[in-house]
């Protein structure tokens, strides 16, 4: 089917809603048969309407449109249906009632479904790019909640299937995760999703900044622990506090904090280039600024992300604990939230 026919037949339907203010089925679907039967004809088919054909359970049933050959034998089935209810609720009807699915075309103007030998062969929406676009944003909003909290991810293809046949279970789907469950998945986050995580992050921060220029960036930044996960020699004089900011006096308690709280998505960043392997455990001024020829974060953080570790410390912020990592996890999971 040509671009210029479906263009056309847009064009038509745009005029007649615009003209008759009306949604209903029988003042729009006559746009829709004008397109199936031009092409039709070009194949040596016609699209009749309003006639009978035989129902799956002995009874006739009468469709808005019957494809048919020269021979007046039935090669499918056109079912026209408006925005009033929604077009899988007609599909459910018109099968309970015994209509043939052998070859049937579902349309509402907005969606077209097609089925063949009772199957849902594909599902196609409309022009209209904010509908695609809304359903992709579902579908990335669905993966993105069960990658960060580690739900098994083997029944894909099950789960799309069922998103095509009823495009509204989606919303179920990304509900069963709670949002603090989703916060919860940014403390104990490994590098390799924490590397996505944090990617995304700085895009979406870029891409809501009027005066940021650069809105794209290629991936291919190193994760940075800011507290390293070999902590012991060089951060044990740094006092380990718990979530209120209180000391923990117990030496075992206080270590099975600190390890903890290393893998919180706070206590990473992203940059362009990886430090010195003998800079990564050092204190934090030295991570920051560097020692001796050996360049610190400071001359790496061209990412937002890692700038606003850079500024807090230029600004007298000179001390990297528990309790800054758990407030910058706090944040992200915010962003995140808001973009998930």
């Amino acid at each position: 089917m040509s671009k210029a026919l479906i263009n056309q037949y847009y064009n038509n339907l745009d005029r007649s809603i615009q003209f008759g203010k009306s949604l209903n089925e029988t003042s729009i679907r006559n746009h829709f048969w004008i397109l199936l039967n031009d092409y039709a004809r070009k194949q040596n088919y016609e699209v009749v309407t309003e006639i009978s054909c035989m129902g799956t359970k002995g009874k006739k049933m009468y469709s808005d449109g019957i494809l048919k050959n020269l021979f007046s034998l039935d090669i499918g089935l056109w079912e026209s249906k408006d925005e009033k209810d929604t077009i899988d609720d007609e599909i459910d009807a018109k099968l309970k009632k015994g209509y043939p699915f052998t070859n049937i075309l579902f349309e509402d103007t907005q969606t077209a479904v097609l089925f063949q030998h009772d199957e849902e062969i594909t599902r196609q929406y409309d022009k209209n790019d904010n509908i695609l676009k809304e359903e992709l944003i579902k579908l990335e909003k669905f993966i993105i909640r069960r990658f960060i909290t580690k739900k098994e991810n083997k029944s894909y293809n099950k789960i799309c299937k069922e998103f095509i046949k009823k495009k509204e279970l989606i919303n179920d789907y990304i509900n069963e995760i709670s949002n603090n469950e989703l916060l919860k998945g940014l403390e104990n986050i490994s590098n390799k999703d924490a590397t996505l995580l944090l990617f995304w992050v700085e895009l979406y921060r870029r891409y809501n900044d009027s005066k940021q220029a650069v809105k794209e960036l290629k991936f291919n930044y190193s994760l940075e622990h800011i507290m390293p996960q070999k902590w012991e020699e060089h951060w044990n004089t740094i006092d380990i506090v718990d979530n209120n900011s209180n000391l923990i006096i117990d030496k075992e308690l206080a270590a099975k904090e600190r390890n903890l709280k290393i893998y919180f998505i706070g206590n990473m960043t992203l940059l362009n280039s990886s430090l010195n392997t003998s800079l990564r455990n050092y204190p934090f001024n030295q991570k920051i600024e560097g020692h001796g020829k050996k360049k610190g974060i400071r001359y790496y953080s061209e990412l937002f992300i890692t700038k606003e570790i850079i500024d807090s410390y230029n600004n007298g912020d000179k001390i990297w604990n528990e309790n800054k990592i758990v407030n910058r996890t706090k944040n992200i999971g915010f962003e995140i939230l808001q973009m998930w």
